[in-house]
């Protein structure tokens, strides 16, 4: 038994900042415990009618004064909330999000007490990887008239995707646990799960480096090499060093010499066709390996780019926070699913070095660049470092376990054969 009001359905809209969502629907409901307390009311009062009892007539009033205060008190103080969420927009695969709703109360005499905060289940992405997001509840004890209340909870970030929030709903059944009254609000935020961050070996960026283009010079820049980039006017501050003698002395005014700023080493992931036919297991190792692997090598002061044209992504070549958060995103959706029409791709420009992750027997077709086995988690994994649970158990561990199950088996069966 359930009262049900809503106002009329409307487009979902983004607010700007950190906007108080938009409540779109309240509800009323019995629980088990209300319908079984409203039962004996009615056969209090059918009692009180028969028998003409004064002490059955004023148990049935408190009984009623007790659904009214369950169902209309605590309803009321609902009424009068504004809430929102504050919620990151980036989280790692198995970590944890720390989500915020923050609660308005817009009314001036009834308090709300016992507030239960959840999130409810949103509609998926029109494109990209759907994530899984494991929120928990949050809850605001007491919340007066005019004031305002923060709940939070950890949601757990349980595999690589997107995930879209859109409704949370705020619910109490207060005072007697009779009614559970609730009320939503709509906000529409999206949270991006990362790829796990993998432990690598320290000796790792040496197999990138094999055969790396060591840099050159930017056309465009001044920096600290030795490469001559131009003159410009003295400046106050200028080193006495870096002045141009014989040309100021031609001119009549001091110029000083700029030079070429030194471009850092360059380098590609590709990561090999083969992956489209292999497991998902070994398709998220992958993801997982060139990301850890990438942001490793952007913090020594290499220039990265990745490259998997074949599954329609290529992130250009280059360093900085901004790129590294995009590429996070862009990582965080992408499918390893082959598509015909970009098998071959052309190679990236302006860089010589480059590094092929793929699986076992999937190496590079050309031979020239340095291959690293996703499979062989021995080759890339920090020693005494477990792998990410969001990545389950290994293969080889899972065939043990079933071979080891499998002789067990046996072994008991042929124990009971003998008995």
């Amino acid at each position: 038994m359930a009262a049900h009001r809503a106002s009329k359905p409307a487009t979902l809209r983004r607010p700007e900042g950190r906007a108080w969502g938009r409540h779109v629907k309240r509800r009323y409901e019995l629980r088990p415990g209300g319908l079984l307390y409203v039962a004996i009311t009615l056969f209090i009062a059918i009692g009180a009618f028969n028998s003409q009892n004064n002490l059955l007539f004023w148990l049935f009033g408190m009984a009623v004064g007790a659904i009214i205060i369950s169902g209309i008190a605590s309803g009321a103080a609902l009424m009068g909330l504004r809430g929102r969420r504050i919620s990151p927009t980036m989280v790692e695969a198995g970590s944890r999000a720390l989500i915020t709703y923050e609660l308005r109360h817009r009314g001036r005499f009834i308090p709300a007490f016992a507030l239960l905060i959840r999130e409810l289940p949103g509609a998926s992405l029109p494109e990209g990887r759907v994530g899984l997001l494991e929120s928990a509840r949050a809850h605001i004890e007491h919340l007066s008239p005019g004031s305002r209340a923060s709940g939070q909870c950890w949601a757990v970030a349980g595999r690589r995707g997107s995930v879209r929030l859109e409704r949370f709903e705020v619910s109490t059944v207060f005072p007697f646990g009779l009614f559970r009254k609730s009320i939503v609000f709509e906000q529409l935020a999206e949270i991006s799960i990362t790829p796990a961050r993998l432990h690598l070996r320290e000796r790792l960026l040496e197999i990138v480096a094999t055969g790396l283009d060591e840099g050159g010079l930017r056309a465009s820049q001044t920096g600290m090499s030795d490469a001559f980039f131009g003159l410009r006017a003295y400046v106050p501050g200028d080193s006495p060093r870096t002045i141009a003698w014989r040309r100021s002395a031609a001119i009549g005014e001091l110029v000083v010499r700029q030079f070429a700023a030194p471009m850092p080493p360059r380098v590609v992931l590709e990561l090999h066709p083969g992956l489209a036919g292999a497991s998902e297991r070994t398709k998220e190792l992958a993801i997982a390996l060139v990301t850890s692997l990438s942001m490793d090598a952007s913090a020594n002061g290499y220039s990265v780019g990745i490259e998997a044209s074949w599954a329609g992504y290529r992130s250009p070549l280059g360093g900085g926070v901004r790129l590294a958060r995009r590429r996070l995103r862009e990582l965080s959706r992408i499918e390893l699913i082959a598509r015909p029409g970009d098998m071959a791709p052309a190679p990236m420009s302006r860089a010589a070095g480059r590094t092929v992750l793929g699986d076992h027997g999937a190496g590079d077709p050309s031979g020239d660049h340095p291959v690293i086995d996703v499979t062989d988690e021995s080759a890339w994994l920090a020693a005494g470092v477990a792998l990410p649970s969001v990545l389950g158990p290994s293969d080889e561990s899972v065939g043990r376990v079933r071979r080891g199950t499998g002789r067990a088996r046996s072994a008991r069966a042929a124990s009971g054969s003998a008995a």
